[in-house]
């Protein structure tokens, strides 16, 4: 019994003793969790909604941002175009007019009609002439003809320059210019031209002439004489120099130019005859280029520079 009482209690310090490592072991374990938690960690980057305030920082990109604005109008527009050609057929007389675009577009209302053209050949006489001249210096005289000649319209001066550059001078600028109705058989203010052709020979002239010459050409057709600067320039307003000639008589008013518009070059022709008066046909060449540019809404005519 008394073996059995030793046994006993042997087997109850065994189990006490490993009763106390067992606990042991978990306060360990305890110890060793609770350093771990206050040791410091690399944290994982935050997701979702935490990165949302800094994307709102970054720049919307351009792509995005030009979709999403409206786009600028395209010049001329058609409701444009609508609204000249419904005032010009409330206008007396023959009206035909021609706006050419960058993009080779050409639009208006009798573009292609034919009509004399009276001082409007003598841009072409212009361009010949320094076509001719090419990579030369203009010579004096012949720049002595072209000033008045382009300035103040001087007919004199014209019919010289065409001694010089004959009509195969000018049916070489027509080709070069893309004219589609130019006809040359009639006297030289007879000349045959569409506004559709000149709106496009407006539009490149700079390009018809050698580089050397184009300042020159600029000059001569920015710097008109003031009591000529009706049509184009007025309906332009103040402070605008498009280059642009003008031809009239009798019951015919003519005029064509170059214009800028919100940066675009823009070809403009207007041709009208059987006019009650001259002072009429300028007043229609205005009225028709006002509205075939938007002007007075929202097109913005670029007055810097020369056209």
């Amino acid at each position: 019994m008394r073996g059995a009482r030793i046994g006993d209690s042997d087997v109850v310090r065994r189990a006490v003793a490993l009763l106390g490592a067992l606990v042991a072991l978990t306060a360990v374990g305890i110890a060793i969790v609770g350093s771990s938690a206050r040791a410091p960690a690399t944290a994982p980057p935050p997701a979702g909604p935490a990165l949302l305030p800094e994307l709102a920082l970054l720049p919307v990109p351009a792509a995005l941002a030009r979709a999403d604005s409206p786009a600028p109008p395209t010049h001329p527009t058609a409701a444009d175009l609508r609204r000249a050609t419904r005032w010009a057929a409330r206008r007396e007389g023959e009206i035909s007019f021609a706006l050419a675009t960058p993009r080779g577009y050409v639009v208006g209302s009798g573009r292609t009609r034919p009509a004399p053209s009276a001082s409007l050949v003598k841009t072409m006489l212009l361009v010949a002439a320094l076509r001719e001249a090419g990579e030369h210096p203009v010579p004096p005289a012949m720049r002595a003809l072209l000033e008045p000649m382009v300035t103040a319209s001087d007919n004199p001066t014209a019919v010289a320059v065409h001694a010089r550059v004959g009509d195969a001078g000018l049916a070489a600028v027509g080709r070069a210019a893309g004219m589609r109705n130019l006809d040359l058989e009639g006297p030289l203010f007879d000349t045959v031209v569409a506004a559709s052709d000149q709106a496009r020979l407006f539009l490149h002239v700079e390009q018809l002439v050698p580089p050397r010459h184009r300042a020159f050409l600029r000059r001569l057709l920015g710097h008109v004489v003031p009591w000529q600067r009706w049509g184009i320039p007025r309906a332009l307003g103040d402070g605008a120099r498009p280059l642009f000639k003008g031809g009239w008589r009798d019951d015919l008013v003519h005029q064509a130019g170059r214009v800028r518009i919100g940066g675009r070059r823009v070809g403009v022709a207007v041709l009208t005859w059987g006019n009650p008066s001259q002072a009429y046909g300028r007043a229609t060449v205005e009225g028709v280029v006002r509205r075939a540019l938007g002007r007075g809404r929202w097109a913005r005519i670029d007055a810097s520079g020369s056209g």
